[in-house]
């Protein structure tokens, strides 16, 4: 923040339900263990948090926050730095200090910083900022203290010095606001580090801000054990908002969102990415100009393009795209971006506003040639169907309150017709249903009831959102925030592993507000950055929604969903054995007789558009792809396995895990494992669908029991499961 004289700088750090002499709470996978305790005395070589209580920011809770190590810029206010989560299940990046004795007083170094210029605390009539070391006085009665220089006295103020309306700690003569308490670090876990440095925005190159999360920790009580890997993968991110003065740097985009799409590429090899609406905004009262937007425009391209393997790139405006160009240019239609990265479509592939049925919405961009705007589209990507939705343009600068148009929803019931209910479509929009599981505002009636009316028809659809970014964000569980539908229109909320109907889902944002981290949006890199990968097999669909910023909420990566969904995709599977090799036979005269080669089943290539157009036909390599009967590749149907019980369950414990093993069944495409605390599995700890007849159940609990049975499963066909089996770790 910026003062007419100096730079005001805000340094604060937030505790959650805090007792003094109690031990914080125990981290997320990743994070360092600390244990501190309530002094009133100081001590040479220890380290301290420095906490303020039983203040009140403006919209925010009372109580304890404490002072952070890191230069702020822009406009933040004191809860963009928080530690916990609203939980209080999580320690993050608590900031550490030492008191270096200077004749008669102190100077404050943070531990992090190593830098001498830099790693001090001052004070001055300007404010509190971090620079080289300088004495403060510090002064305890009884259990607080007070730090002091010059007789400016470092407190808090929700007035944010000059900044006006924001909260934060700075400088002061007043005595109110100003009394610290000292939290000496006790115990840290061996393995600990100091917490890195909140980010800077770099200009250029590589992103400052590194997530995290370890790719290699993914574990969840439901994930599936398979010898396949995804026959398509999507990645979904939404509401970026470039505002706030981003428009005016040299780097419009944040940190956040060139790590995320750069990790994509690295880790993921999708097939596609979909930016599902508010890009940019004006929420700021900043402004744009058309060479601004533009140049935004152009590196979003960039970064998005370079996410996936070959480049394609699906997007869908929300309710403040338009607000950045108004009437004078069209800031909403993205299709330029998408008519580069996937093609051109033909006229009859999207429909125009300017043929909007309704003359009033067709006259909004009929009569302004600044403007153009598709209201929704169809692209097929490696051989899967995409309709995106959009929010019209509604004139001026103002944004659509979250409607479609009757045109809209009837251009997407005949298309979804056209492709039918056998395929998987994928169904882009930024405003979610209205008993989705979403914590904001929803899609307006009628529009909300009738799109969700023509989804109810089509079993494979899936229905991606964005917008629903304020409060809360995903802590522990995909699921969270995917909501599974039936026929007749009721959410199913048991976890279901299949539905009759579709599926929407929140697509995570790149950046949340309204919560423990980030109270509100800024032209500062977010805390909380989650974007949704979608993993189609050919017989299941998985939701993983995952991190991709510093803080992480309660899990560092949720537990991902799956569900059962015939997609038409070949399976894309890890290894598969060659054949074999024939030998030739001799004959009596001493000559080898050469038999004619007989091709063996080959390797499907990773991320193979694979989709089925002729179920039960034979694909290239000779394998049969999967068919509605489930058929084998002689063009049998596969035994039943009504009757076939599985056999020689074998259970071997190490550690916390059990591995089960069994024979294999005849007939069986694959197998259903439950595991469960209880005799008669109501209660599951456990449910597995797996091509093998080995399973590992991971992070079980010591000295508990769990019992086991498994069936056989071809096609519709269930066989009876097996003895049950016990094990007590």
């Amino acid at each position: 923040m910026k003062s007419n004289k100096s730079k005001i700088l805000v340094i604060m750090l937030i505790m959650a339900m805090i007792i003094p002499g109690v031990y914080f709470s125990k981290p997320a996978t990743g994070e360092t263990v600390k244990s501190f305790t309530n002094v009133s005395a100081i001590e040479d070589g220890a380290q301290y948090a420095i906490v303020m209580n039983g203040i009140t920011p403006t919209g925010l809770s009372s109580g304890y926050y404490y002072l952070k190590d890191q230069a702020v810029s822009g406009t933040q206010t004191l809860m963009d730095y928080a530690a916990f989560d609203s939980s209080g299940k999580t320690v993050e990046g608590v900031s550490l200090w030492s008191f270096e004795k200077d004749s008669d007083g102190y100077a404050l170094k943070a531990a992090s910083i190593s830098d001498t210029s830099k790693a001090y605390l001052n004070i001055s009539s300007g404010g509190a900022s971090m620079g080289a070391k300088q004495k403060l006085s510090i002064s305890f009665n009884s259990d607080t203290f007070t730090i002091i220089n010059d007789g400016n006295r470092l407190r808090f103020t929700n007035s944010g010095g000059s900044n006006g309306s924001t909260p934060g700690f700075a400088s002061g003569t007043k005595d109110a606001s100003s009394s610290w308490r000292l939290y000496k670090l006790t115990e840290k876990d061996s393995s600990a580090t100091e917490p890195p440095a909140t980010p800077t925005p770099a200009p250029t190159g590589e992103p400052t801000q590194k997530p995290t999360n370890d790719r290699n920790e993914y574990e969840s009580l439901y994930v599936e054990e398979t010898d396949e890997i995804p026959a398509y993968t999507m990645a979904f991110i939404s509401d970026i908002h470039i505002d706030y003065g981003l428009q005016n740097r040299e780097s419009q985009l944040r940190e956040d969102v060139i790590n995320t799409t750069k990790k994509i590429r690295e880790e993921e090899n999708a097939n596609v990415i979909s930016v599902l609406g508010d890009v940019s905004s004006n929420n700021a009262g900043l402004g744009w100009t058309y060479e601004k937007y533009e140049k935004m425009i152009d590196d979003l391209e960039n970064v998005l393009e370079g996410a996936t393997k070959d480049g394609h790139v699906l997007m869908v405006t929300g309710n403040h795209d338009f607000v950045a160009g108004g009437s004078s240019f069209n800031s909403g239609d993205y299709s330029g971006i998408m008519n580069y990265a996937n093609g051109e479509l033909e006229k009859s592939e999207y429909l125009d506003q300017d043929d909007d049925s309704d003359s009033n919405v067709a006259n909004k961009t009929k009569n302004n040639s600044n403007i153009s705007m598709r209201l929704a589209y169809h692209y097929v990507i490696d051989g899967v169907d995409f309709i995106g939705i959009n929010t019209p343009y509604s004139g001026g600068d103002n944004h659509s309150e979250y409607v479609l148009t009757d045109s809209t929803l009837e251009w997407v019931e005949d298309k979804l017709d056209e492709i039918g209910k056998d395929k998987p479509v994928i169904v882009l929009t930024h405003y979610p249903l209205s008993d989705s599981r979403n914590v904001k505002k929803h899609m307006a009636e009628p529009y909300n009831t009738r799109l969700k009316e023509i989804l109810l028809q089509y079993e494979n659809a899936i229905l991606v959102y964005g917008h629903d970014h304020g409060n809360v964000y995903i802590e522990e569980d995909t699921y969270e925030r995917v909501t599974p539908y039936s026929q007749d229109g009721s959410v199913l909320d048991d976890r279901p592993d299949e539905n009759d109907s579709f599926v929407s889902s929140f697509a995570g944002s790149m950046g949340y507000y309204s919560n423990d981290y980030n109270p509100s949006l800024g032209d500062y890199e977010p805390y909380v950055v989650q974007a949704l990968l979608v993993y189609m097999y050919s017989d299941r669909v998985t939701f993983q929604m995952k991190n991709y910023g510093t803080r992480t909420g309660v899990s560092v990566c949720p537990e991902p969903y799956t569900i059962y969904k015939n997609t038409g995709l070949t399976p894309n599977l890890k290894t598969i054995p060659s054949p074999e090799p024939t030998k030739n036979p001799v004959d009596n005269t001493g000559i080898t007789k050469t038999e004619p080669t007989i091709a063996g089943p080959t390797a499907v290539p990773q991320q193979n558009s694979g989709v089925q157009q002729n179920p039960g036909a034979s694909n290239a390599s000779g394998n049969l792809k999967p068919g509605k009967n489930d058929t084998a590749s002689s063009g049998k149907k596969p035994s039943s396995t009504k009757n076939t019980k599985v056999k020689g369950v074998k259970i071997k414990k190490s550690g916390n895990k059990i591995t089960i093993t069994w024979k294999k069944a005849a007939g069986a495409s694959k197998y259903e494992l439950l595991c469960s605390t209880s005799k008669n599995f109501k209660k599951l700890t456990k449910k597995v669908k797996i091509n093998k007849t080995s399973c590992t159940i991971k992070k079980l609990k010591k000295g508990k029991t769990y019992y086991f049975r498994i069936r056989a499963l071809s096609g519709t066909h269930k066989g009876p499961y097996s003895h049950t089996m016990k094990a007590t770790l």
